[in-house]
């Protein structure tokens, strides 16, 4: 039986995921090509690499951060003014991050650390 073709919309949301795992792998392994590579910097327009949707939570301006985490501009400014974090899960512990938006928090933010 020929297999059905694969939704596009579900092939994007896919690729993304690769796209993201690909990036952190990236910034686990050598941290300061990731910062040269500008991941988790949608805020920078002369970028090259595409990182699937990350944004640095250390880095990143508020607008940026509330967009890809899909969060109250608030929240994000908040995240801003806590900085810096060792790990994601730091900002879910300084800041008041509403719980539903903790897996959009992980899925999207990253921290690189130089």
């Amino acid at each position: 039986t020929p297999r059905p073709a694969t939704d596009p919309a579900i092939g994007a949301v896919l690729q993304g995921r690769q796209q993201r795992a690909d990036a952190r792998a990236l910034v686990a392994k050598d941290p300061l090509m990731a910062h040269e590579l500008k991941i988790g910097r949608p805020d920078i327009r002369s970028r090259t690499y595409d990182d699937g949707g990350l944004v640095d939570l250390n880095a990143a301006p508020a607008d940026a951060i509330a967009r890809l985490c899909e969060l109250p501009l608030a929240v994000a400014r908040d995240i801003v003014a806590a900085r810096p974090f060792l790990s994601v899960d730091d900002v879910l512990t300084m800041v008041d991050v509403p719980m539903d938006a903790w897996p959009m928090v992980r899925d999207r933010g990253i921290v690189i650390s130089l």
